[in-house]
């Protein structure tokens, strides 16, 4: 993805902060592996790994398309797949699209971790 490519190279230029770059695994989304309704500390392997990734993180910026008007489905499932994990940390969204991805973040912000 180009667009979380040069994001990535940004952040890490700026040398403040130590940036990792994330994606959800293609095809093993929470809701394509876990049996289960999203539940705190409930996890499959997939959601596991995710947990402790999202767990040991201080901060986030979500790097998405706007799509359909509105955010990616997977973008939704990991965010909601999670709870605790969450909590406290500051969430950025860096979007594109239609508007500049403006419908996207307008509904993010309703759906934003706890």
């Amino acid at each position: 993805m180009p667009i979380g490519q040069w994001f990535i190279g940004r952040a890490r230029a700026h040398g403040a902060f130590e940036s990792r770059w994330r994606t959800w695994p293609s095809g093993s989304s929470p809701s394509s592996t876990n049996p289960t309704i999203p539940a705190p500390a409930v996890h499959q392997k997939h959601t596991q790994d995710w947990s402790a990734a999202v767990d040991r993180s201080d901060a986030f910026v979500f790097v998405t398309p706007e799509y359909n008007y509105g955010y990616p489905a997977t973008l939704k499932n990991a965010i909601d797949f999670l709870h605790y994990e969450w909590m406290y940390k500051p969430v950025g969204l860096f979007l594109w699209g239609i508007a500049a991805g403006t419908r996207s973040v307008q509904q993010l912000k309703q759906v934003s971790p706890p």
